[in-house]
């Protein structure tokens, strides 16, 4: 039932198998909780809030491969290979397209423009 980041899908979830994913539940319940607060307690003054979009990246290691020079970026790829078992992603880097011919891979290298 986990990705292969073995993480739990949201669509496993409770709200996911009864169509309720997409509700906003917690500020649903909390306007419910708003009002019985205003009807027991009619001088409170609650504050209203304003939804606010901040978006944020998860980036463990942005400069992975920017700063990594000769031996050491060679390393860095061949490890990233072995342990993760995607060389796509180590070629991508260089400059490579991984293109499928006929049951293999060839790599071909973009070369910009000169001029």
């Amino acid at each position: 039932m986990l990705d292969r980041h073995s993480r739990f899908p949201a669509s496993a979830s409770h709200a996911g198998r009864h169509g309720y994913l997409e509700r906003p539940v917690v500020d649903e319940w909390l306007a419910v909780l708003g009002q019985v607060i205003r009807c027991q307690w009619p001088q409170v003054n609650l504050r209203q809030h304003a939804f606010a979009l901040r978006p944020s990246h998860d980036v463990d290691r942005p400069s992975r491969y920017g700063f990594a020079r000769d031996i050491k970026l060679a390393r860095v790829m061949l490890g990233d290979t072995l342990r993760h078992g995607r060389p796509r992603r180590c070629w991508s880097v260089l400059g490579f397209a991984c293109v499928p011919v006929a049951g293999c891979t060839r790599s071909i290298r973009s070369i910009p423009s000169i001029g």
